[in-house]
Formats: structure tokens, sequence, C-alpha cells
């Protein structure tokens, strides 16, 4: 980090915790608010919410590009996350073993933006919503 230009070093102050994406598609045989609730159980498990769970966006009940364990509808849910490597890996050892989820990807990312997703953009006028924290609720 000597070597690094000083405008570069503020990105890597806090080594313990990086910024994730996180979405689900859970299935669409529940109803958007227990697909609510079984995202932050999961999520609550590995993390402590209140603080990891720096966005949070509902994209809504939507049709999948194909169907997925004979499910062809699912809702799908974006959490920006900020949390440590160990976190998330517990993160992901829940997220294999629900029986509720059809499908999620973790990315990490280097910044986020407090913007609404391209997504949540695009279905504005279709019901979508968004949060800045997991607690607060729309």
């Amino acid at each position: 980090m000597k070597n690094m230009p000083e405008e570069n070093r503020s990105n890597f102050t806090d080594l313990a915790d990086r910024l994730y994406e996180l979405v689900l598609v859970v299935k669409g045989s529940v109803s958007s608010e227990d697909a609510d609730r079984i995202a932050l159980d999961i999520l609550s498990t590995s993390l402590n919410v209140e603080k990891a769970v720096i966005k949070r966006e509902v994209w809504g009940f939507r049709k999948l590009a194909y169907p997925i364990k004979d499910f062809k509808r699912g809702h799908y849910l974006f959490f920006g996350l900020k949390a440590d490597s160990e976190s998330i890996q517990k993160l992901k050892r829940k997220l294999v073993k629900s029986s509720d989820l059809l499908r999620y990807i973790v990315l990490r990312v280097s910044n986020m933006s407090s913007e609404p997703s391209a997504i949540l953009s695009q279905e504005s006028t279709s019901g979508a919503t968004t949060s800045g924290r997991a607690a607060s609720r729309s």
C-alpha cells in the first residue's frame, strides 16, 4: 500500500468490511411478505442485518427466463451488503441450504450507488420498492 497513490488508499482503509450485492429469487408459491421474511431470516443468521444491509430493493414478482424446479415466476430481492468475507461465506452456506430459494448470486463490488438500480428504475411504475435499511419498511 505504500506505493499506492493517496487517493486510492481510502478504498482499502477497512479491508475487513467489503461491499457485496446479493440478488435472491424466492419461490413464486410464497407471498411477497413471506419472501421478504425468508430473505431477512437467512441474512440475520449470518449477518447483523441492521449494520450489514445498506441497500434493499424489492424487484417484484417476475417471470423467470426459464422454469426452475417447476416454477415459472419468482420474487426478486436485491440487497447491498457491507460485511467481512467470513460472514459472506457463512451467508453462502445458508443460501445453499434454503429450500425456498430458486437462485441467488453474491457479487463483491468496489462501490455501491445510493441511486435505485437500473431494474428498479425501469419498473418504477410496477410497484417495486426500495429502502436504505432493512429495518425501515416502505
